[in-house]
């Protein structure tokens, strides 16, 4: 369904709260000083609070920006990213477009939208060694699903969940991200 005269997609703004559990091995070439004998690996565990923003729709997709940050972590490990990426719809009716004129404005609203996302993040990673405190920057692919719930014209909820593997200069990580979100609609 388009509505194409004076019509326009609104825009999603969500903060969200959740958990980020990434787990590591350090590559080979990472290997210096007291620990020269195997690469570290581990888990970094963090609370995060999550950001995010919808700004491209399309009937079947829409486009974001997101990013993470520690709220709690697991003793002096941590990690944070920003990325982007995009929202496959299964429902036909998946953005809220408004039409408006002088006397009558029209909206359409989604209550339930299931998608699957996919997307690309740049991921900081701080953990410790055996022997020192180490940080990467990975670039990570994720894929996952979730869930979108309208409760009134300006807000819903979202519970989203992704994984990723991610590469870095001295490891190699898979991530499992879980977040709910409160939604606002901007634009309205």
């Amino acid at each position: 369904m388009s509505i194409h005269v004076n019509a326009r997609e609104i825009d999603e703004i969500g903060i969200g709260f959740g958990m980020s559990s990434i787990t590591f091995t350090e590559s080979e070439t990472s290997l210096e000083g007291d620990n020269i004998s195997e690469p570290a690996s581990g888990a970094v565990s963090v609370m995060i609070l999550s950001l995010y923003y919808k700004f491209i729709h399309g009937e079947k997709y829409s486009f974001f920006a997101t990013g993470y940050f520690p709220i709690i972590s697991s003793g002096d490990n941590s990690s944070f990213g920003v990325g982007f990426g995009g929202e496959y719809y299964f429902t036909k009716e998946n953005n809220i477009v408004v039409e408006k004129t002088n006397s009558l404005s029209l909206s359409i609203d989604p209550t339930i939208r299931y998608y699957l996302t996919f997307g690309t993040n740049l991921v900081y990673l701080s953990y410790i060694t055996e022997s020192k405190k180490k940080n990467d920057l990975n670039a990570e692919l994720n894929f996952g699903g979730g869930l979108t719930y309208s409760f009134s014209p300006k807000y819903g909820v979202k519970a989203d969940v992704s994984v990723g593997r991610g590469v870095g200069v001295l490891t190699s990580t898979f991530g499992v991200r879980v977040f709910a979100s409160i939604l606002y609609y901007w634009g309205r």
